[in-house]
């Protein structure tokens, strides 16, 4: 059963739709939908959004990597002993 005023196809007309024709809930969307669903989306210059992402980091980059916070200590031990384990 499907809800009432469901579109099935609202999606689709979202992301035609020009951004400066989009109300502030559909800009929202949109915001969340490129993250989440990057090949449905095509750029200004035609090319789908997933090849405009950034490679994903390899395990060198993030060997001397700090984090900005403090774990608690119980946290960092699992850490420490999983990079242990890795290497």
């Amino acid at each position: 059963m499907e809800a009432k005023n469901f579109d099935p196809d609202r999606s689709a007309r979202v992301r035609a739709k020009p951004e400066i024709d989009r109300n502030p809930e559909e800009r929202a969307w949109c915001s969340l939908d490129q993250c989440l669903n990057p090949g449905a989306w095509v750029g200004k210059d035609g090319k789908p959004f997933v090849s405009l992402m950034p490679p994903k980091a390899s395990e060198a980059d993030v060997k001397g990597f700090t984090l900005p916070f403090p774990l608690d200590s119980e946290l960092a031990q699992e850490l420490e002993d999983e990079r242990k384990h890795k290497v």
